[in-house]
């Protein structure tokens, strides 16, 4: 994400009005990989480091892992080592976080992720999670979101990929 992918209304000082910020995914363009991005350095640094705040996954996502994994490596022209998590693997090639819901229990959940840049949450209070549960602490979640969300993610099969626009403006980068 680029500060020209941030829509305009993030900055227009009207009140805020919450909305879940999908925008149809341009496979084209799904991955920016770019070898010298210094955040690049500081999530493998991370991955190395503080791995069991940055990387969770759940034995049942395995294969929705290898799926996602091996997606990344063919887009970006490049074939994973094999020696480590296929998600580990994976998000050592861009710069986005990457988080793999599946429908346990009749619910969407998180089921695997790499986050290493997460706006004032912790990945260990998210894991196998549904997605309304983890939204809790966002305001009026419940009451305006929920149900769109649920609808969405039910919906990404017939309607094709999307992705989230999310903007946080914080004012320490610290993990």
């Amino acid at each position: 994400m680029t500060p020209e992918d941030i829509p305009p209304e993030v900055f227009s000082g009207k009140p805020h009005r919450p909305s879940m910020g999908l925008r149809k995914l341009d496979m084209a363009t799904w991955l920016d990989p770019d070898p010298t991005d210094p955040q690049l350095a500081l999530r493998r640094e991370l991955l190395k480091k503080q791995r069991t705040d940055v990387f969770a996954a759940l034995p049942s996502s395995d294969d929705a892992c290898r799926t996602v994994a091996d997606a990344m490596a063919r887009w970006v022209g490049t074939d994973l080592p094999g020696v480590d998590h296929p998600l580990v693997e994976a998000a050592q090639l861009v710069r986005d976080d990457m988080c793999v819901m599946g429908v346990r229990d009749g619910q969407w959940q998180l089921i695997a992720a790499v986050v290493c840049f997460p706006s004032r949450w912790r990945l260990a209070d998210k894991m196998g999670r549904d997605v309304v549960t983890i939204h809790d602490p966002v305001p009026d979640y419940r009451s305006q979101l929920a149900a769109p969300t649920v609808k969405a993610f039910d919906s990404i099969a017939a309607h094709g990929p999307r992705w989230r626009v999310n903007a946080t403006l914080l004012d320490d980068p610290a993990l």
